[in-house]
């Protein structure tokens, strides 16, 4: 079921899960008029990784084991934090002094009445992150970027969920100046299949093919962007992709290149946010 809304004057649509945004994609028609370059642009291994609309629509069903081999391959390349299963949190303790006295232990001359804090190593489960990734592009990223920087989210996502972090996982097809698309791919409490999440994050066609499908499902400016470049990219508002608990992977792809530059950007962001209690210690 997707909701939809209007946030300045952006059309807004909300999937509640990828199944769902399939199944939006491939019944409902393209309206009169609009562009068509979800079918009729050809597949080139720069642009989809010569998908195709009907090849991604398989692919999206079904996984895509060859993307998440070059998952698994780039992940023995990162450096996973040690106790990535623990975070440093603040603990308190009985003491002879401390900052804080325990008023009933005083008046009971208990000598250990003071309450004092330290930071100990701790279990990281419980916790939740929501996870945002923004697989809108320029036409001149090439695909290969865009596969870099959807692996450095799969590997993101898997290190804190290793560590006990659960993951709410949006992805965001669109977002052009007048219109957002926004699917949830996985729930904090869900499991999802690694090769379909690999295409999910990962794979450009879910840009180039399935997004531009459905905005030439809709009338209005929205229609009308598929006329001229299917709109300009832009980000979420500030105060979404910087709401507590959320880390945004935005519009722009720099870091994320070659494989030797996504290695280096995932390790940069595994230090930043599996590491981040750890290094207090």
């Amino acid at each position: 079921m997707k909701s939809i809304g209007s946030v300045d004057d952006k059309l807004v649509v909300e999937h509640d899960n990828f199944d769902e945004y399939l199944s939006y994609i491939k019944d409902t028609p393209i309206k009169s008029g609009n562009g068509k370059q979800s079918k009729d642009n050809s597949p080139k291994p720069k642009w989809d990784l010569n998908a195709g609309f009907d090849g991604a629509m398989e692919l999206a069903r079904k996984g895509w084991p060859e993307g998440l081999k070059k998952i698994n391959r780039a992940r023995q390349l990162i450096d996973i934090p040690e106790h990535s299963d623990q975070s440093m949190q603040m603990r308190s303790f009985n003491a002879v002094s401390g900052d804080e006295v325990d008023v009933g232990l005083y008046l009971s001359g208990e000598p250990e009445c003071m309450t004092d804090y330290q930071l100990k190593l701790t279990p990281s489960y419980g916790k939740v992150a929501k996870i945002i990734v923004n697989c809108v592009a320029s036409c001149n990223v090439k695909a290969a970027t865009m596969q870099h920087r959807g692996a450095a989210a799969c590997i993101l996502i898997d290190a804190l969920e290793s560590s006990g972090v659960r993951c709410e996982v949006w992805m965001l097809p669109t977002t052009s100046e007048v219109f957002y698309s926004k699917v949830l791919v996985k729930k904090a409490d869900q499991h999802v299949e690694p090769d379909r999440m690999a295409f999910m994050l990962s794979h450009p066609a879910v840009l180039r093919r399935l997004a531009f499908k459905e905005q030439e499902t809709y009338g209005g400016k929205v229609g009308q962007e598929t006329k001229c470049g299917y709109g300009v990219p832009t980000d979420l508002p500030k105060e979404e992709r910087e709401e507590d608990g959320t880390i945004y992977f935005g519009r722009y792809y720099s870091g994320y290149d070659t494989e030797k530059d996504m290695v280096k950007t995932t390790n940069s962001l595994l230090a930043k946010y599996v590491e981040t209690d750890l290094a207090a210690a």
